[in-house]
């Protein structure tokens, strides 16, 4: 390749929001605050109960409405089901993936009657799904909504606002320069989707993505943003630039600095002194890519 990479700029360390507790902690921590308001409400369907089983109840509830929507999430985070945004179809198929063990804890608990045959059981489910896919949705939309406040919105750096002596750095060349980008080369906005959901002032100075379920956190050297799709996205489109270094994060070439040893593991340094996590399935990989390596 000719030319050197380009110029990155330190980052500003960014203050402290919702989003650092990541997606999955988050939202398990507003389902399971769902539960306790429900529990401690004494809603008229678990009256019968006692205060523990009450309570024992909905945290059941609201640990199977979470895991029922992490696990569509997961299935397919960036699909766009039926023309559909994918927090709407998240919240059909979730909600009525909820329905079937909501439906088995009333059963359990003695707050429905027994069906006696399996069509019984059917509308038994899709009744519970009827009652209960607003308020998970609902709940499902909140866990989201720190996300979605900042969902295609990019976030320059101020570099005004940069540490004392955090100052413009290069990233250190590699072993294996032949998928950099040149400085005056910029990636086609017309190659591929996802590269047309990527901020156009973002996309010559990639230099680190992370996924969070169907959500991607977009670090370039000028700026943030967060879109919509799934990391095998980004490996696809941008495997000659950069590699996968572990199932959430991938790292653009333009953008390491080094691999460093830390214990058993290796992190990917950054130009900008960040330190991404290197899985053990993947260390080979990144060894032969970046060259040599430097304990710490």
């Amino acid at each position: 390749m000719n030319g050197q990479p380009p110029e990155l700029t330190a980052s500003t360390p960014q203050p402290w929001t919702l989003r650092h507790w990541g997606l999955t902690r988050f939202s398990l921590v507003v389902f399971s605050l769902c539960g306790l308001l429900f529990a401690s409400m004494e809603v008229s369907a678990t009256q019968p109960l006692a205060a523990l089983n009450r309570f024992l109840f909905w945290q059941t509830q609201a640990l199977c409405a979470w895991l029922s929507f992490y696990t569509v999430s997961r299935l397919s985070p960036a699909k766009n089901v039926m023309r559909l945004p994918p927090w709407l179809w998240q919240c059909l198929l979730g909600s009525l993936l909820y329905a079937a063990p909501a439906y088995a804890a009333d059963l359990y608990w003695s707050l429905d009657p027994m069906p006696k045959t399996l069509l019984g059981y059917v509308r038994g489910w899709l009744t519970e799904w009827q009652q209960a896919a607003l308020p998970v949705s609902l709940a499902w939309l909140l866990a989201n909504l720190p996300w979605l406040i900042e969902l295609n919105t990019p976030r320059p750096f101020s570099p005004s606002a940069a540490p004392p002596g955090a100052g413009p750095t290069e990233a250190a060349p590699s072993s294996d320069t032949k998928s950099r980008l040149p400085p005056e080369q910029t990636i086609d906005p017309l190659d591929g989707a996802l590269i047309r959901r990527i901020p156009p002032q973002l996309r010559s100075g990639l230099i680190h993505v992370q996924s969070e379920l169907q959500y991607l956190d977009l670090q370039a050297s000028n700026g943030r943003a967060l879109i919509l799709g799934s990391l095998s996205e980004v490996e696809r489109q941008f495997h000659e630039q950069g590699l996968r270094v572990h199932r959430s994060h991938f790292v653009f070439d333009q953008g390491v600095r080094r691999l460093v040893r830390k214990s058993k593991a290796w992190v990917c340094e950054l130009s900008n002194g960040e330190q991404i996590p290197v899985s053990r399935r993947r260390a080979a990989a990144a060894r032969e890519r970046y060259g040599a390596l430097r304990p710490q």
